[in-house]
């Protein structure tokens, strides 16, 4: 039995180096990737968050197949004005240079900002809409950078929803045109508020893949690995939210896809997203 086993891994390496699509195009048929997650399952991230008392500068941390995120913040006060905005991200790639996926996830990241997807401006409104905090939040990316956006996505969520915020007051003395300091600005609750988030959405993926079989249908598979991509005609990132509300869709081709793999596609983003939203809230309430 061992060496029957022994001689089905030997007859699978020699496959998977002499015909790389074929040994892929095998699992693909069974359902599942090489590595073993389904087709039809979207990447598992898992999400720390950071003890301020211990690591004030560390916010969260996020463990992606392919990287980690380690997200830090920092929190100014300023007068209320409308520009620049109030909430900044940076993406930090550790190691090597920024590249396409580096410069596609700040896009989608500051495109999600300024719609209000995540927060609303109003949410850092304090003093009688005097004064207006500032987040600056930077993410630093270590590894691959494929499919970045879904851990850097989630990276500035669990950053932005362990936020509390007191209630500050400025000193009527204080006029626009006057510097203001720190001495002018008064707390006035002793218990912060947590930020309120407007959405929790998830970035996903899926892309067609044409067996050697052309009297086959294409078949959809979902966030397909970096050295698999390749083997695919077409990719698509979706960013969703609650009930299935559409916030960001990029990529396809020209190729039909059926109505009914579309919708189930969002289906299983949407349970995607709340197990999402679950685990953050459970690490949060910890």
């Amino acid at each position: 039995m061992s060496t029957s086993t022994e001689i089905s891994a030997e007859n699978a390496l020699v496959l998977k180096a002499i015909y790389p699509r074929k040994y892929f195009e095998d699992f693909i048929k069974c359902g599942v990737f090489p590595d073993g997650r389904g087709i039809y399952e979207f990447e598992e991230t898992e999400v720390d968050i950071g003890d301020q008392n211990q690591s004030p500068t560390i916010s969260s941390t996020i463990f992606h197949s392919n990287c980690y995120v380690y997200t830090n913040r920092n929190i100014e006060i300023r007068r209320n004005v409308k520009y620049p905005f109030c909430l900044n991200v940076e993406i930090k790639k550790v190691g090597t240079k920024v590249n396409l996926e580096s410069h596609f996830t700040q896009y989608v990241l500051n495109l999600l900002l300024s719609r209000g997807v995540l927060i609303s401006p109003e949410a850092l409104v304090t003093g009688e809409e005097a004064l207006q905090f500032v987040i600056n939040s930077e993410l630093k990316l270590t590894g691959s950078t494929h499919g970045m956006l879904q851990p850097c996505l989630m990276g500035l969520i669990s950053s932005l929803a362990t936020i509390e915020l007191p209630q500050l007051s400025l000193e009527e003395s204080v006029t626009d045109d006057c510097l203001m300091k720190g001495s002018n600005i008064k707390v006035e609750s002793e218990k912060p508020e947590r930020l309120k988030l407007n959405d929790i959405p998830v970035a996903t993926s899926f892309s067609l893949y044409q067996t050697n079989n052309p009297d086959e249908e294409s078949k959809i598979i979902y966030d397909v690995p970096a050295k698999n991509k390749g083997y695919c005609v077409s990719t698509v990132q979706a960013i969703t939210g609650r009930d299935q509300q559409i916030y960001y869709l990029s990529g396809g081709g020209s190729e039909a896809l059926v109505l009914r793999r579309i919708k189930r596609f969002f289906e299983k983003s949407g349970e995607f997203r709340q197990k999402w939203e679950d685990q953050l809230n459970e690490k949060i309430c910890k």
